[in-house]
Parts: C-alpha cells; sequence; structure tokens
C-alpha cells in the first residue's frame, strides 16, 4: 500500500479530497497543506451547498486547493487530489468526511482539526523514518 509521500523538488505538498451527498446535493472539500517533513502548514475544510454531482464536487475542491495556495503566496507545490489508495490522501479524506457530516467550515493554520490529528501525525513520523 501506497503512503502518504515526501515531494521531491516542491516545497509544500497539497492534498485536497471531497466528500459528496447525493440527496442533499451538498459536498465538503478538504485541504491540507504540508511542508517537506509532513508538518501542516494550514488546512482547510468547507461545506458546500448545489453540488450537482460527485465529479463537481471534486474539481470545487481542487480549484479551492489552488486558490489557497495563491492566497497563501505558495508558488511552487505538488497536488494529490482523491486517489485510489486512502492512505496515500488519508487525512484529506478523513477531514472531508467529518467535514460533511458536521457542515462545518473550519480554517487553521499550522494546525489541522482534531479528527485527522491522528493521520497527520502517523504520515509524519513515517517521513521522519525515512530519514
Amino acid at each position: 500500500m501506497e503512503r502518504w509521500k515526501r515531494m521531491r523538488n516542491t516545497c509544500v505538498k497539497v492534498n485536497f479530497d471531497a466528500a459528496y451527498r447525493k440527496n442533499e446535493e451538498s459536498s465538503c472539500s478538504s485541504i491540507l497543506l504540508r511542508d517537506l517533513r509532513g508538518r501542516v502548514i494550514a488546512s482547510k475544510i468547507t461545506f458546500h451547498e448545489n453540488i450537482p454531482s460527485p465529479f463537481t464536487a471534486k474539481a470545487v475542491a481542487c480549484a479551492m486547493a489552488l486558490k489557497m495556495c495563491l492566497d497563501l503566496n505558495i508558488r511552487s507545490l505538488e497536488a494529490e487530489g482523491d486517489s485510489l489508495n486512502r492512505l496515500a490522501n488519508g487525512a484529506a479524506h478523513q477531514l472531508a468526511n467529518e467535514g460533511i457530516k458536521q457542515r462545518t467550515n473550519i480554517f487553521l493554520m499550522n494546525d489541522v482539526s482534531e479528527f485527522a490529528e491522528a493521520m497527520v501525525e502517523v504520515d509524519r513520523r513515517w517521513i521522519e523514518a525515512l530519514d
């Protein structure tokens, strides 16, 4: 199984995902920015209404992730969206799923919401072990 990987030649890794509820036409985008060591730079969860499809939900999450990087003046990045292997994008996936359950909006600098803290810490320790 593939885990979250350290970036090659960039400063920031951006993981994003979206959870979607067809019956409500709602989604939740999640964004997680980390440095070379896997430390959180910023995280964001945004609940959306009037989202017609899962494809739209993923596209919105991707656009929001790139806009967040621009807003934070991040120009060198590696982006990873929804992964078939949940270990590679697990923290962002967890944030999106919890965000849609709670219908919440959260933005944190240098931190991540409590429901993804453990997964982010596992990723960070795994990266340290590679060094």
